[in-house]
């Protein structure tokens, strides 16, 4: 099964065949490959950020954990790879994984809750300890 955004295909074996206007096909397993994850509470917007990053669209309600963006950085392509982590306490075996995965990291909270700007901490020593 293979799914498709934005002209870039993502098979059930997590390779992914990015398009370019010169309908050539370019394997990002070849390519540099960033990993970014996005942490923060359940419902404070971090799907939305990572569609918003990747897709270039605003999607309400997105289940697809992981979002991929190529780029030009220091004129080479690279593939940045967007790890969309669960906030909720219930996923935080998973979270510690998907952490120590990281290599870079975006800490998101909503402006409409005081407590999930002061539960950042959590988060920034949960990258620490990784």
């Amino acid at each position: 099964m293979s799914r498709s955004y934005n002209n870039n295909t993502v098979n059930s074996n997590n390779n992914a065949v990015l398009a370019n206007p010169h309908n050539d096909n370019i394997n990002i397993n070849n390519m540099d490959r960033w990993r970014v994850a996005v942490l923060g509470d359940g419902g404070v917007g971090k799907t939305a950020l990572a569609v918003q990053f990747t897709l270039n669209c605003f999607v309400e309600v997105m289940h697809q954990q992981y979002k991929l963006k190529q780029l030009v950085v220091d004129n080479r392509m690279c593939f940045v790879e967007v790890i969309d982590t669960a906030g909720q306490e219930e996923y935080a075996t998973l979270r510690n994984q998907w952490v120590r995965e990281g290599q870079a990291f975006i800490l998101v909270y909503s402006i409409a809750s005081r407590v999930t700007f002061e539960r950042l901490e959590n988060f920034l020593r949960q990258v620490l300890r990784a």
